[in-house]
């Protein structure tokens, strides 16, 4: 009897969520994305699937760093790829075997599995006017700014907020509190000056 409790509950959960999406949809600009590469785990597993805030009609989107966001694929441009805000424009970053500096301090990095923390290292850049700088949370099996460098903010479609299968991992990322504001960045408004909100 408890199980089918269980059972009932967890359907009756799942339906409202469906008609939340359902209605959200409507009335925002999001869009819903499977994972299918390894390069964000612990975080993002193959299979996950995220809801991600896209750009408003001015193209704005107010990120902060930590922010798992949705970018076009440097390699491929057609394709869609998730990887977490590190750096912002006139920011200066470095990788020291494995440890990321942002303007000299050394950034916490509560979501990293020790595991894949890779030893690589890389030389201080200054992430440029209308770019960012983008790394997955699996370091040793991620393609990203440390390869490709930093990436026109202009191919950002989105920032995560949710995570909504499997139901194991169910989670909402807007609700986490910011260890620092986000910035309303757009391509016209993108450098150390943007907006804060």
């Amino acid at each position: 009897m408890k199980a089918f409790r269980k059972s009932n509950l967890y359907t009756f959960f799942l339906l409202i969520l469906v008609a939340c999406l359902s209605w959200v949809h409507t009335r925002a600009p999001i869009k819903y994305v499977e994972v299918i590469s390894s390069s964000m785990a612990d975080t993002l597993l193959p299979g996950d699937r995220l809801i991600f805030w896209l750009r408003n009609e001015q193209k704005r989107l107010s990120v902060k760093r930590g922010d798992i966001l949705l970018i076009q694929d440097p390699e491929d441009r057609t394709q869609l790829i998730t990887k977490r805000l590190i750096g912002l424009p006139g920011e200066r970053i470095r990788i020291d075997r494995g440890f990321v500096y942002v303007n000299g301090s050394v950034l916490r990095e509560p979501y990293l599995n020790g595991k894949h923390r890779h030893g690589h290292s890389l030389n201080t850049i200054r992430v440029p006017r209308g770019r960012v700088f983008v790394l997955g949370d699996n370091r040793s099996n991620s393609r990203d700014s440390a390869t490709w460098g930093p990436v026109p903010f202009a191919w950002v479609e989105g920032r995560a907020v949710a995570c909504y299968w499997p139901y194991q991992r169910m989670g909402v990322y807007f609700l986490q509190k910011p260890s620092n504001p986000r910035r309303a960045l757009s391509d016209t408004d993108r450098d150390e000056n943007a907006v804060m909100r």
